[in-house]
C-alpha cells in the first residue's frame, strides 16, 4: 500500500490484459481530483468497480496498450503530488509544472445518452444506470456530478466495450441510507435532465 500526500492511500498493480488495476482505499467523493490527474495523462478507464470504502479502475494508455515504465511512475508522482500545487493541463514527461487547480464544474454527458432511474421491489437501493458514448474523464464527470446530489454509491460497476461505457450504480438517500423516494428520484431525474437538456438525453422509466 502507498500512502498518498492528497490523503487517499492506494494500489497499481498489472494484470494479465493490457490493463493495470488501480486502487484506492477511499469513500467515492474523495476521488474526483484523483481522477482529473488520471485525466491529465489521457489515461482511459475502461472499467471499474466502486464500493463505499473502495474503489478499483482498470487503466490503459490508448490503442489497448498497457501502462509504460515512464508512464506508471508518472501516475505515481501525480497521484502523491500536493493538491494544491498541480497543473492538470500541462504535464511533462519530465517536469511537473506548478498551477492552480482545474475546475471540471460543468457535467456533460454525449448525445445519445440513455438513463434509467428506478427502484426494484424489496430491494434496498435506487438503480441508476447510463450508456454512452465513452470519453476520457467520463469517470471523474459523473462522480463529481453526484456528490452534490443527496445521495451514495453503495455499489457502482462501469464497463466499456468498444466505445460505449455502460454505467450502473446502486444509490441510496444519503442521510436515510433507504432508496430515493418517488420525489427525490423526480428531483435527481431533472436534475440529469436540466444538465443534458441540449445533449439528447433520453430517459426510460421502467415499471415494476
Amino acid at each position: 500500500m502507498i500512502s498518498s500526500k492528497v490523503g487517499i492511500p492506494y494500489r497499481i498493480e498489472k494484470t494479465n490484459v493490457p490493463y493495470h488495476t488501480l486502487t484506492f482505499e477511499s469513500p467515492w467523493r474523495k476521488l474526483p481530483n484523483a481522477l482529473d490527474r488520471i485525466r491529465s495523462l489521457q489515461l482511459d478507464v475502461r472499467k471499474a468497480l466502486i464500493t463505499p470504502k473502495q474503489t478499483t479502475l482498470f487503466i490503459k494508455e490508448s490503442q489497448n496498450r498497457s501502462l509504460t515504465k515512464e508512464k506508471r511512475q508518472l501516475l505515481e508522482t501525480l497521484l502523491n503530488y500536493p493538491e494544491s500545487l498541480m497543473a492538470y493541463d500541462s504535464i511533462d514527461s519530465n517536469e511537473l509544472l506548478i498551477y492552480t487547480n482545474v475546475d471540471y464544474s460543468r457535467f456533460e454527458l454525449p448525445n445519445e445518452t440513455q438513463i434509467m432511474l428506478y427502484n426494484l421491489p424489496e430491494q434496498p437501493f435506487t438503480v441508476c444506470e447510463f450508456t454512452c458514448k465513452d470519453r476520457i474523464g467520463l469517470l471523474s464527470d459523473i462522480l463529481t456530478f453526484l456528490s452534490v446530489l443527496p445521495v451514495d454509491i453503495q455499489l457502482g460497476h462501469i464497463s466499456t466495450v468498444n466505445d460505449q461505457a455502460h454505467n450502473a450504480f446502486h444509490l441510496v438517500h444519503i442521510e436515510t441510507n433507504k432508496p430515493l423516494t418517488n420525489e427525490d428520484v423526480m428531483y435527481v431525474s431533472n436534475v440529469f435532465e436540466y444538465e443534458g437538456k441540449e445533449r439528447a438525453i433520453k430517459f426510460i422509466s421502467p415499471e415494476y
